[in-house]
């Protein structure tokens, strides 16, 4: 059977945010099953469903139900990976998120990905879980760091042109509006935000095409690695014949 997994160094956003919350991050990541020192391997892969402990512990832990939307103020290009790096690279806000899209899968168990609609470009983060209220906190940890990766290359003034989020109307949505500062559509059948057109198409002054080029051929190695790993893990849980492994894997 597959083992998920997630980039070990983004367990080192977490750590930040619980500590923010004023809860010991060794400690806590102790509790939950995690050596703190696995986080520091550039290489290290945690088992996803470790995730579903991360954030159920911690909304347990923090009174704040938007305690995730600080993760925005925990990232590191450095606790993404090679992705990370990429990302500062991009030429537009576009081509940035369309990087994650394509290599997101390094990152976890998480699927990202990009509409074009009517002059406006849409967002989709779909964390693969359902709505209990850890998987709320899951959305706003990576929805509000992705967001904050777009501030970081467009400027502090991005704001989405719509947000909406799967989590039921809170009784008090202001950190969210404060964060966001569009219109939030709450109880949405998805989590997602929506930018205009000539803002996710406007070339950035940070882009590095060389650069990104060098990033892409690493993430496409990654990947590659990553999904073989998968492969050879499904045909040592499933017996089947070969006919069979190239027919699911080779189309």
């Amino acid at each position: 059977m597959t083992q998920e997994s997630f980039l070990a160094t983004s367990g080192l956003i977490v750590m930040r945010l619980v500590e923010l919350h004023g809860i010991d991050p060794q400690g806590f990541m102790q509790q939950v099953g995690i050596d703190p020192a696995l986080l520091r391997d550039t290489k290290g892969r945690v088992p996803s469903q470790i995730t579903d402990k991360v954030f159920a512990k911690a909304t347990g832990l923090i009174p704040d139900p938007a305690f995730a939307l600080r993760a925005a103020a925990c990232w590191h290009p450095s606790n993404l990976g090679s992705l990370g790096y990429a990302w500062l690279s991009s030429g537009t806000l576009r081509t940035g998120l369309k990087r994650l899209e394509r290599f997101g899968r390094i990152l976890g168990k998480v699927a990202y990905r990009c509409v074009d609609e009517a002059e406006a470009l849409r967002f989709i983060f779909d964390h693969h879980r359902d709505d209990a209220p850890s998987a709320h906190a899951i959305a706003d940890f990576g929805m509000s760091i992705i967001v904050d990766m777009c501030r970081k290359n467009f400027g502090a003034e991005l704001n989405p042109q719509a947000v909406h989020l799967r989590r039921p109307l809170p009784m008090n949505p202001e950190p969210w509006q404060d964060f966001y500062r569009c219109p939030i559509q709450f109880g949405a059948d998805e989590d997602s935000f929506v930018l205009p057109r000539r803002m996710a198409e406007m070339p950035l002054a940070s882009a590095n095409h060389e650069i990104a080029a060098t990033f892409d051929a690493i993430l496409t190695g990654q990947l590659a690695a990553l999904i073989d790993t998968d492969v050879l893990s499904r045909c040592k849980g499933a017996p089947v014949a070969a006919t069979d492994v190239w027919r699911t894997f080779g189309t």
